[in-house]
């Protein structure tokens, strides 16, 4: 789980009570939030523990790949992707920063237009949870010469990532 790696339990207790909260909707099925690398942060509803990292890695992989041709057709980025079928509607987005995303398995009777205001909201709350990592994150990792594990290569490279992702969030607001 992502906990051990930037989140504390009670941020990941916090996030998992958010995702819990969404199946007083009619309809949601399951309930998985992922974070920017693809590892789960959470799963709720009819997700399968064994089945819970390869759905993580396919949710961003569907995200970025979806941002990928929005943007090649001219359109900075994406609020977000369903996926219709004949047996589950799947909703997925991110949080305005990146950090993570939400893939919502709904039946397909389920008002998708509901499922959007509600996860709009429970991002905004899960940006604001991560928030505050990433400002430890910041504060601790301000300057490269901290990462002392690191090669100068591997450095160079963080430092190229971290701006990366912040030039994409720029463009998401």
């Amino acid at each position: 789980m992502a906990e051990g790696r930037t989140l504390t339990p009670e941020q990941t207790k916090s996030i998992k009570d958010l995702v819990n909260s969404l199946f007083e909707e009619e309809g949601i099925l399951g309930v998985v939030v992922v974070d920017e690398t693809g590892l789960p942060i959470c799963s709720s509803g009819n997700i399968k523990e064994e089945a819970e990292l390869a759905l993580s890695n396919t949710v961003l992989g569907v995200y970025v790949e979806g941002a990928k041709v929005y943007q090649e057709l001219g359109t900075p980025y994406i609020d977000n992707i369903i996926i219709e079928g004949k047996d589950v509607k799947t909703y997925i987005s991110s949080e305005e920063g990146g950090r993570a995303y939400i893939a919502i398995f709904c039946s397909p009777e389920t008002n998708m237009a509901v499922i959007r205001v509600v996860a709009k909201n429970i991002l905004k709350q899960i940006h604001d949870i991560l928030e505050k990592t990433a400002e430890r994150a910041a504060e601790f990792f301000d300057r490269t010469e901290k990462l002392t594990w690191l090669t100068p290569e591997e450095r160079k490279r963080w430092k190229e990532i971290a701006g990366f992702i912040e030039r994409l969030a720029k463009k998401k607001k």
